[in-house]
């Protein structure tokens, strides 16, 4: 063979090669592919904003961070986080504005990361919902009870009409109508609590009554708030934070949102507030990495 020929089907054999390279070893890119139909999809951080509406800190930052489990948290505003509670004597968090009731709870507190309940897909549409509550879980674990409707206070049984051995209506709260086990209904020797039926609530307390179970004055005036108006649930043994029962007077905040074709873009609603009544438009984007 002649150098000139060699040289020549060398070259061709190389090039040859490369093409086979390109071919057939080189991986293709073509992106990552949502759909909106799997819980993996929507797995990732995601940062953004509430449409047209601020926040208790005055911001209208919204975060989401979820696993490919459907498991996550849900953040918003843009405050420090909230400090650990340490004084159970104190309401929790500081600062705890009584004139507002439960709002600041059920509309969400800035500096908290919510956890969320495993989310679930359905139509292309992520849903979640979580209790708003747990922000006083450290907290109401920290607390004593005391039963509010002992022979002491207010007495046993009575329906919560008053009268000898009865609870007095004040007592037991505004109880909804719908017969005498209808929903929201108060039993006897119970109180409602934060979701304005109190189904099932208990008559255990995280303050102790005075006298025939009058609310207490003496203590921390965000305690005694916090305590009587059973934002910790309590029982004979312990306190834990406020759990909502299974009825439409439960407080639940929920998110329901969809994914652009992109992947990039999640828009949905969020409902929080007493009930979940305001409806926010939040509109986020994913976080890359």
């Amino acid at each position: 063979m002649t150098k000139v020929a060699r040289n020549a089907f060398l070259f061709a054999t190389a090039l040859a090669t490369g093409w086979g390279c390109s071919t057939e070893n080189q991986p293709v890119d073509i992106g990552d592919s949502y759909t909106g139909e799997h819980l993996q999809d929507y797995s990732g951080e995601w940062e953004g904003y509430a449409e047209a509406y601020d926040f208790a800190d005055g911001s209208d930052k919204v975060r989401l961070e979820l696993d490919a489990s459907g498991n996550g948290t849900l953040e918003i505003g843009n405050s420090p986080a909230l400090p650990v509670a340490t004084d159970p004597d104190v309401g929790y968090p500081p600062g705890y504005p009584l004139i507002s009731g439960f709002d600041p709870y059920t509309n969400l507190f800035p500096g908290f990361a919510y956890a969320f309940d495993p989310a679930t897909v359905e139509s292309a549409r992520i849903r979640f919902t979580l209790n708003p509550w747990q922000v006083a879980r450290g907290w109401c674990e920290m607390q004593t009870p005391y039963d509010i409707h002992s022979k002491d206070t207010a007495g046993t049984g009575g329906g919560g009409t008053g009268g000898a051995g009865g609870a007095p209506a004040w007592l037991l709260g505004a109880i909804p109508m719908g017969g005498s086990a209808g929903e929201g209904y108060v039993p006897p020797g119970y109180l409602a609590g934060p979701d304005s039926g109190g189904f099932g609530l208990s008559r255990y307390r995280c303050v102790p009554p005075e006298h025939n179970g009058v609310m207490p004055t003496a203590g921390d005036p965000g305690k005694i708030m916090m305590c009587w108006n059973s934002l910790c649930w309590c029982d004979a043994r312990s306190c834990a934070y406020y759990d909502p029962p299974s009825t439409v007077f439960a407080t639940r905040v929920k998110l329901d949102a969809a994914l652009d074709n992109s992947g990039a873009s999640l828009v949905g609603t969020l409902k929080i507030g007493q009930g979940a009544q305001i409806a926010v438009t939040v509109r986020l984007k994913r976080v890359p990495h």
